[in-house]
């Protein structure tokens, strides 16, 4: 559900809120077991009546009127805003008073209009799309490889830029850069989850400095580790280090998995030898 908080801190005297028209502080009520729980106020007025008083204003208020989207679920998304803003007054708010506590959160309120929009559209048009990147924060980020397509067939080299911006602010980290789009974006699969691009083996290697790190590898992991990888036939990879496929600080990390080539298993039976160990 949809929740729009009361103010900074919940911290305002009783006067203040009753002069805004906004709720008092939840009483704290005992019950049974010695546990507390919150008294929810009762509000003192018809909530669907004013709901349906604010409803036109915050649409057009929201800019939702200007975008080419159904007007029926842009509404029916406004509504659930109003609802939420007003649901937490225990006096009756003025029209003023409901459109300024949805400004005062406004960023949280455009996240929620671009999620509720991408759950009912497949396929927004340029105006939506603009206000989707422009104004949805974290809320694209799942559906990133829908709207970046979108940005290209619309031609909007701008949109795809701050799309970008997005993805490296709320995106997940460690990703490789995609050699077709430009985003963050390739995944241990060798594919980009943003534009679809596939890459190479060799253009892992080479993203990661994976040679280097390699023979450091060599030098510092256990003989049981260099046998481990031996077995296996392949190693771990990220910007940073190699890693045994098994090792526990391989876990939660973005790695890529490099097949190794008949001169680096040389190079990990030359290494075990030096120490005297036989494999």
């Amino acid at each position: 559900m949809f929740d729009i908080p009361r103010g900074k801190g919940g911290q305002r005297k009783n006067s203040r809120r009753k002069d805004k028209g906004e709720s008092t502080p939840a009483k704290t009520v005992v019950g049974s077991g010695n546990r507390s729980r919150p008294k929810k106020a009762k509000s003192s007025f018809d909530t669907g009546k004013i709901v349906d008083e604010v409803l036109d204003q915050a649409y057009i208020y929201l800019g939702l009127s200007e975008l080419d989207i159904d007007e029926k679920i842009a509404k029916s998304v406004v509504r659930e805003i109003v609802e939420a803003v007003v649901s937490g007054y225990s006096s009756r708010p003025s029209p003023d008073s409901v459109l300024k506590r949805i400004q005062r959160n406004r960023e949280l309120v455009n996240e929620y209009i671009a999620g509720k929009i991408l759950e009912s559209i497949e396929k927004p048009g340029p105006l939506t799309l603009e206000f989707l990147i422009a104004n949805g924060g974290r809320a694209v980020i799942k559906d990133v490889s829908r709207l970046y397509k979108l940005a290209v067939e619309y031609n909007k080299p701008e949109l795809i830029m701050t799309l970008q911006s997005l993805w490296n602010k709320y995106g997940p980290k460690e990703m490789l850069k995609c050699p077709r789009c430009g985003f963050n974006g390739i995944s241990p699969e060798y594919s980009c989850v943003v534009c679809g691009a596939t890459v190479s083996e060799k253009y892992i290697r080479d993203s990661t400095g994976f040679s280097d790190k390699f023979n450091t590898y060599l030098r510092t992991a256990s003989v049981a580790e260099l046998r481990e990888v031996l077995q296996l036939g392949f190693i771990l990879v990220d910007s940073l280090r190699v890693y045994a496929p098994k090792s526990p600080e391989a876990r939660g990390r973005v790695l890529y998995p490099i097949r190794l080539t008949r001169a680096e298993i040389n190079l990990i039976i030359e290494e075990i030898n030096s120490r005297d160990v036989r494999i």
